[in-house]
């Protein structure tokens, strides 16, 4: 029906005077029309480009969100309202720490969380562990946190580790590369005991408690701190080799 309307506007514009129209649709002008006695003359138009809808950001995933968190970690709050790790639940031999979960930081790793001595799937897990790098802003590694974890070989630690809990690393005889940073201020009993991998480790100054068998069996350890520091002390007392810095 539309097409026989337009048919009839032509067919008039077309014996009428010299004129000039132009027809248009709901989206703009579709045809300039040049029309006179016996003459029509129909130019197309280009349609106006409508503005282009702004396209949706693409909003990225938190890596931390809670949920999927959980499905890899158990976690405690502590009374400073940060986050405490509890328990591991995937089977990866190489781990990096979540600096957080949601919006609420960690700042500690819980006791026996990979001992070999917390049950028998750690047990089991304690003998692959490999490799575990913990972010900024853990402040202290718990109580036998790493117990047995023989073949453990790399320990990255952040530079706000102020605390390492008693056998912490007891028995990762394969540890050999640890870096201690300068705000660590105790070391537990027992820490490092039986780590026959560790040969060459540096005590900061700030370290100004070291306890009962923290490097026990450790056969091939030398220590290496400043002059006159508490570690120089901790070395002599316990017939460690110390080298002074």
């Amino acid at each position: 029906m539309g097409w026989l309307i337009t048919l009839a506007v032509l067919i008039l514009l077309a014996v009428l005077p010299l004129g000039v129209s132009v027809l248009y649709d709901s989206e703009g002008p579709l045809v300039k029309i040049i029309a006179g006695p016996l003459r029509l003359k129909v130019y197309p138009l280009p349609k106006k480009k409508g503005k282009k809808k702004p396209e949706k950001k693409k909003t990225e995933k938190d890596p931390y969100d809670p949920e999927k968190m959980k499905e890899l970690w158990s976690s405690k709050k502590r009374e400073d309202g940060t986050l405490e790790l509890t328990k591991y639940k995937g089977t990866s031999k190489k781990i990096s720490f979540p600096p957080r979960i949601g919006k609420k930081p960690v700042t500690r790793l819980g006791d026996q969380l990979f001992s070999r001595e917390r049950d028998a799937k750690h047990r089991e897990f304690a003998k692959q562990l490999s490799e575990v790098h913990i972010p900024e802003g853990v402040v202290e590694i718990g109580n036998e946190t790493f117990y047995g974890c023989s073949k453990l070989k790399l320990v990255e630690l952040p530079a706000s580790i102020e605390k390492i809990g008693g056998g912490a690393f007891f028995q990762c005889s394969k540890l050999s590369d640890i870096v201690l940073p300068e705000r660590l201020t105790e070391i537990c009993g027992g820490a490092f005991y039986n780590c026959v991998g560790l040969r060459d480790l540096v005590i900061p100054t700030n370290v100004t408690k070291i306890g009962t068998n923290t490097f026990r069996d450790c056969y091939n350890l030398i220590i290496h701190a400043p002059a006159g520091s508490y570690a120089e002390t901790y070395a002599k007392e316990n017939n460690i080799p110390f080298v002074a810095e």
